[in-house]
């Protein structure tokens, strides 16, 4: 594959339910899993060559060359949206009730629903990474929405772009990390420490591991899109 450094780009059409720690490289690897298998294994941990790129860390403490979500400008706002879901009374008469008489609405598959959506405002989304941009391109053609409730319509991309950059900014920029690193063998001080996983799937506690990461504010060095 060719490797460069890279700058994955997000147009995003509608607001993004996520945290700040949306990662690109655990989206390539549902989409990649999907495009080898047809289906997400979601319990197989993550190997080495399974993605179009770059490979740090050493021993079991390896990772991807991409760094966590940059928006821009920044987060510009959040807000908070409702999922609701109730039993129309209406159309009872169109419900096979088998033996039941009473419909319950407190519990089970009618239960009513009046659930909180924290949502993030943010019209483009960066990642930097280290790659094979053809085979990023590929891969990120089936991403249409990214983020939570994405049946729902939230987080919709209206486009995407992978170009070349300049400079390798996937893993550290002017001393700060870009994403989450291993702890062990990093002699920095000042940089923000987390319990988190390092490579995809996110969710395996396998991949946990003491990190270091990047501030959850405006970096001082960043000044988004050129």
């Amino acid at each position: 594959m060719n490797m460069q450094p890279l700058i994955v780009t997000a147009y995003m059409r509608t607001n993004v339910v996520s945290d700040v720690w949306l990662t690109l490289d655990g989206m390539l690897y549902y989409y990649a899993m999907m495009d080898r298998y047809g289906e997400f294994p979601s319990e197989r941990p993550a190997e080495p060559n399974d993605l179009p790129l770059d490979v740090r860390g050493e021993g079991s403490d390896w990772y991807y060359t991409c760094s966590l979500p940059h928006p821009h400008p920044w987060w510009i706002d959040e807000g908070t949206s409702y999922l609701n879901n109730r039993f129309d009374q209406e159309f009872i008469d169109y419900l096979d009730m088998g033996k039941k008489r009473i419909v319950q609405t407190i519990g089970g598959e009618f239960k009513q629903k009046h659930m909180p959506i924290f949502y993030k405002v943010v019209p483009i989304i960066q990642w930097y990474c280290v790659g094979d941009r053809d085979r990023i391109i590929y891969l990120l053609a089936n991403a249409t929405h990214i983020g939570k409730y994405q049946a729902h319509g939230w987080g919709r991309v209206a486009r995407w772009t992978v170009e070349p950059s300049f400079s390798d900014l996937s893993v550290w920029c002017n001393d700060e990390p870009m994403r989450a690193i291993p702890a062990s063998g990093v002699k920095r001080d000042g940089c923000e420490r987390a319990y988190l996983a390092i490579r995809p799937p996110y969710y395996l506690k396998e991949h946990l591991r003491d990190v270091i990461v990047p501030r959850t504010k405006i970096p001082d060095w960043f000044d988004g899109i050129d």
